[in-house]
């Protein structure tokens, strides 16, 4: 058993690392539209991929937790699904309609554990990001935001928000195959949306 968890520890580490530096290697490609291409390419990946292990685990098992104050199944999608709905108000985008921005995350977290209504939010909330991201021009990527109280640029909010979301798509991946599920990777995907 203390196998098993060390082997979950070490995964869970080398999978939230790695999109950080993808993030941080994107963000270099700037200012000719190839950052936004491939911020909404990502989108599109996470998203397709966070909605699929949100079908696959079983639904008796989204109030599961890790323990050691990690969170439930179903918080940990509804928190990637709360930063989707209240990120892109860092960079100025317009708010979503019938999302109230006041609520905490920590209310928001803990407002379901039922799987439609996970899964009716992650994907309303990858919608609503992607719609964002669609719709923002390339000219306001070097703009200068206020960000988490510091000075940055819409292009740095946005690297650092898919860094977070692909951390928090790690964090799925580990817990939906520890519940039976194989998560699709991102060239099951790519294949996908091709044949459509």
């Amino acid at each position: 058993m203390r196998t098993f968890y060390l082997h979950f520890l070490v995964a869970a580490v080398l999978t939230a690392g790695a999109p950080r530096v993808f993030a941080q290697a994107v963000a270099k490609d700037s200012g000719t539209g190839e950052f936004k291409e491939a911020t909404l390419s990502g989108m599109e990946v996470m998203g397709k991929r966070a909605v699929a292990m949100a079908n696959g685990i079983p639904a008796e098992d989204y109030t599961w937790t890790p323990g050691n104050g990690g969170r439930t199944i179903a918080n940990l999608f509804l928190h990637l699904a709360f930063g989707l709905w209240t990120r892109p108000a860092q960079f100025g985008a317009a708010p979503p309609a019938g999302f109230d921005m006041s609520q905490k995350a920590n209310a928001y977290e803990n407002s379901t554990t039922d799987k439609a209504k996970v899964v009716e939010q992650l994907s309303m909330a990858f919608a609503y990001a992607q719609n964002v991201l669609q719709n923002l021009p390339d000219s306001d990527l070097q703009k200068h935001v206020k960000a988490g109280g510091r000075d940055s640029t819409v292009e740095t909010v946005i690297s650092l928000w898919q860094a977070d979301n692909s951390e928090h798509i790690g964090q799925l991946m580990v817990y939906s195959r520890l519940h039976g599920f194989a998560p699709p990777t991102p060239g099951d995907v790519a294949k996908q949306t091709a044949g459509q």
